[in-house]
């Protein structure tokens, strides 16, 4: 039985509870940005301005399409918001607490890979390529960890069964450091505003970056176009060191989200986009795979 079968519930607003559904499926949409940026403003969370999260990275489209939601609220209602979400941060704890009796919870993350190869790789699903590429090199070159970039709000799971992905992580969470758990909420009775099984945790570091050994990562189903080009490597060891290298720079190379609203602006920031995709992952796969 899970520990959190019988824990009581926590109440929250229908305010609160409108926005946490607007992160069920993705939090880069407008609802999820606007979380991220609620979190980051009543729990003082900062990151290094060379290291911004993805949320504001306008390749993901991030605060690009929260721009109309997030003017939309005053300053009183994100000071209500904060508040709730602070105090709710502070109840879960003590539910967490008295249910585990311990300081950290043994989480899972699953990452999905692309179903074909693309280059420039769209979107977020670079992270998503390298960081699992990087996972697989890693283990297959022997070495003990691996460092990637993860969100400063990412989405969790106890259980993991059902959940679909090629890239599994697992991390002992700080209960310190959870800020959501989707089966503790319910609102005026009608049931939690999230996924079943979801936790969204909160990533302090202010470079974005996390430490995961590789016996906590566990790359499932790789696609033949992804795992026999990376397993007929020779120098699987030098592609590992430099995808590293990669998921170590990613965050420093995102673009601010917020852009002037003109269409000429507009094309030369997509090119430059464009070209600057190129020079990081897109050509250090290339080059490899010409192997």
């Amino acid at each position: 039985m899970r520990k959190l079968a019988n824990a009581p519930k926590i109440q929250i607003s229908s305010e609160m509870a409108e926005l946490l559904r607007g992160v069920f499926h993705h939090r880069l949409e407008p609802r999820g940005v606007a979380l991220t940026y609620l979190a980051s403003r009543a729990l003082g969370l900062v990151r290094y301005p060379t290291r911004p999260d993805r949320s504001v990275d306008h390749r993901n489209s991030g605060f690009q399409n929260a721009v109309a939601y997030l003017d939309s609220v005053s300053e009183e209602k994100w000071d209500l918001l904060g508040k709730e979400l602070v105090e709710i941060k502070r109840a879960t704890a003590g539910i967490l607490a008295n249910a585990y009796q311990d300081s950290k919870i043994e989480l899972v993350r699953f990452i999905e890979l692309p179903p074909s190869p693309s280059f420039p790789v769209p979107g977020d699903q670079d992270d998503h390529l390298s960081f699992t590429l990087l996972a697989e090199a890693a283990r297959l070159a022997g070495l003990p960890s691996i460092t990637i970039d993860v969100d400063i709000l990412s989405g969790w799971s106890e259980i993991g069964s059902g959940y679909y992905g090629n890239l599994r992580l697992s991390r002992d969470w700080p209960i310190s450091e959870i800020l959501l758990v989707s089966d503790l909420l319910t609102c005026d009775g009608r049931g939690q505003p999230l996924e079943d099984d979801e936790w969204i945790c909160i990533n302090r570091q202010p470079t974005g970056l996390m430490h995961f050994p590789t016996k906590c990562v566990t790359v499932e189903k790789l696609p033949e176009w992804c795992s026999d080009r990376i397993l007929r490597k020779k120098a699987v060891a030098d592609l590992a060191r430099e995808l590293q290298q990669a998921a170590y720079k990613g965050a420093t190379l995102r673009e601010i989200a917020l852009r002037p609203n003109n269409s000429i602006t507009r094309r030369a920031l997509a090119l430059t986009t464009h070209e600057r995709s190129l020079t990081l992952l897109s050509k250090l796969l290339r080059r490899y795979w010409r192997r």
